[in-house]
């Protein structure tokens, strides 16, 4: 890993990011984006870093192919129901984003109605372990929306 990529995961441990940061990940393509994968199943990175990187995954897998997709989905639907509220917030906002985009654009994720119904599940399981005021709102109205 390069110096600079190594300047940006560090940058990850704030609260929130830039979009900047977002655009700096981007331009590294696929090697930020196995970067953050194997950090994140290595378990190396604290809270924030981990929520933001979950984040940033989000946004990049769309440009690569449906197995990152994949992976990016499991690890988000798998931080729904981790004990860290900053990792199941994080965890349910990419769920619901990734769930939604599928909605919109069913060719985005492969869903069908078993993983989408597990899906519910770990929402409804992240709502009663508690949420964020915020995100807690957002997950009760999805919820609404799709049932």
């Amino acid at each position: 890993m390069n110096k600079e990529l190594k300047h940006l995961i560090h940058q990850l441990k704030a609260k929130s990011f830039p979009d900047s940061l977002l655009n700096d990940f981007k331009r590294h393509g696929v090697e930020a984006f196995d970067s953050l994968l194997d950090s994140l199943a290595k378990g190396e990175f604290k809270e924030y870093q981990a929520a933001n990187a979950l984040q940033i995954l989000k946004n990049m897998c769309m440009f690569f192919s449906d197995s990152y997709k994949e992976k990016v989905f499991e690890i988000a639907i798998e931080y729904c129901s981790k004990d860290s509220i900053i990792l199941r917030d994080a965890g349910t906002l990419v769920t619901v984003g990734m769930v939604r985009t599928h909605r919109e654009c069913p060719d985005s994720y492969k869903l069908n109605d078993e993983k989408v119904s597990s899906i519910n599940e770990r929402l409804k399981i992240a709502m009663s372990r508690r949420l964020n005021k915020e995100r807690e709102e957002y997950v009760s109205w999805f919820l609404k929306e799709i049932t």
